[in-house]
């Protein structure tokens, strides 16, 4: 139904400030509020490349239209709220509220895209 992004950027924060790590890219399609100043990996030359973590709500299949719309009434709600946004942000999510479309459309667009990844690469199951 909707989504938190997911970055890694604040575990590995410490080590960039440091100088003990070194980023080359940020590898979502828009540069990260937690380190703006590094391009992201499209920007660097890679153009359409976009890859991160998330978090989002499923429900089993057939679940009824009228659940579905209020469930993510309520948690669209829960994602715009101020404490929830400040509860998560130093954790490195970012709230990605979206309607039931547009959820579908990208987890529909995630498979494909790495279904091809696996194809291309040969990776089979172990």
């Amino acid at each position: 139904m909707t989504s938190c992004r997911n970055s890694n950027i604040p575990a590995t924060l410490p080590l960039v400030r440091s100088g003990h790590l070194r980023v080359l890219g940020i590898s979502s399609a828009k540069r990260s509020p937690f380190l703006p100043e590094i391009p992201t990996i499209a920007e660097t030359g890679l153009p359409g490349y976009e890859a991160y973590g998330g978090v989002g709500v499923l429900g089993p299949a057939n679940l009824p239209g009228d659940i579905v719309g209020r469930l993510n009434r309520e948690i669209v709600g829960i994602l715009n709220m101020k404490e929830f946004v400040d509860a998560i942000v130093p954790q490195g999510m970012l709230p990605a509220p979206s309607t039931l479309h547009e959820f579908t459309a990208y987890l529909k667009s995630e498979l494909k895209k790495w279904g091809e990844v696996v194809k291309v690469a040969n990776i089979r199951p172990e």
